[in-house]
């Protein structure tokens, strides 16, 4: 990513940034923050302020998630649960491609390249076990610790927004699709909130989406949409006027995890960090395992 406030300009969305202690990150990015369907509340890590007076509605707060109809949009229904995708964001000059796996012994493999007027940022991570991670990168970082955060954040919060998108216009899930649909949805009042353990963004209403979701080559579904949304500020207040577009579009699929990814998997030139400890050098997936303990 190329920079958590670059982030938020480029999206003028709201960006809450909260830095952590790496085993926290790891923790939760390990239990599969966008397929888990698990939008959580992130208690003490992404603290959203206290809303203006104007945006109290019946006691909630329209930018946490919850089932009422005043609450935020978030990544809770059946197309978080992906176990792979890969994704184009297009935000004005900002061009970034991610990828996502998830496996079901809880690594998760991640890929994030970044473009903006000339400057290109990329990383790529897998996140070993709760409290360790190998990672590669072209970023610059205070500390190992930030890294995992500055490479999975845009990944993940891009995904979540994308499996909110899908689920209000086709809430019948990933299996309704056969062939080509078309998509339209929208909302007035709802704000869309997405998160992740390095921060969370925030689209404001009025916001709608459109394009076409379709079956891709093997299990995979092709997705390439339109997101019009409402800037939101550092408050949490959405602009008076004026709207931005997103152009996001890629493929994912929802076939069964596979058990984890291979001990061949190529670590060359990765470092590799447990509970915050530069470890030495892993050739291959496997050797990193033995070095972090994790079976």
């Amino acid at each position: 990513m190329i920079g958590i406030a670059t982030l938020h300009r480029v999206a003028r969305a709201a960006l809450l940034l909260a830095c952590t202690a790496m085993g926290a990150g790891t923790h939760a990015l390990a239990q599969g923050l966008p397929s888990a369907g698990a939008a959580s509340g992130m208690a003490g890590r992404s603290v959203i302020p206290a809303p203006p007076p104007d945006l109290q509605l019946q006691g909630i707060d329209p930018r946490q998630c919850g089932s009422s109809k005043h609450a935020a949009l978030c990544a809770e229904g059946r197309w978080a649960r992906f176990a792979q995708i890969r994704l184009d964001v297009r935000v004005g000059a900002f061009d970034g491609q991610y990828t996502i796996e998830h496996t079901g012994s809880g690594e998760v493999h991640g890929t994030s390249n970044e473009r903006m007027g000339g400057k290109v940022q990329a990383g790529e991570a897998v996140i070993v076990s709760e409290d360790a991670f190998a990672f590669r990168s072209r970023r610059s970082a205070g500390n190992a610790d930030d890294m995992l955060d500055q490479i999975m954040t845009s990944p993940t919060v891009f995904s979540e927004l994308v499996a909110i998108l899908l689920e209000a216009a086709l809430p019948e899930g990933p299996e309704g699709v056969a062939g080509t649909r078309a998509l339209k949805a929208g909302s007035e009042s709802q704000f869309i909130l997405t998160q992740a353990p390095g921060g969370a963004v925030l689209y404001g209403p009025p916001w709608s989406v459109s394009g076409t979701v379709r079956r891709g080559a093997g299990d995979a579904l092709a997705f390439d949409l339109a997101f019009r949304f409402r800037p939101v500020d550092e408050s949490g207040r959405a602009a008076k006027s004026g709207t931005d577009t997103a152009r996001l579009s890629g493929s994912a699929r929802y076939a069964p995890l596979r058990d984890r990814l291979p001990d061949t998997f190529d670590l060359v030139g990765w470092k590799l960090v447990r509970a915050g400890t530069l470890l030495g050098d892993a050739k291959t997936l496997g050797e990193a395992r033995q070095m972090a303990g994790a079976r």
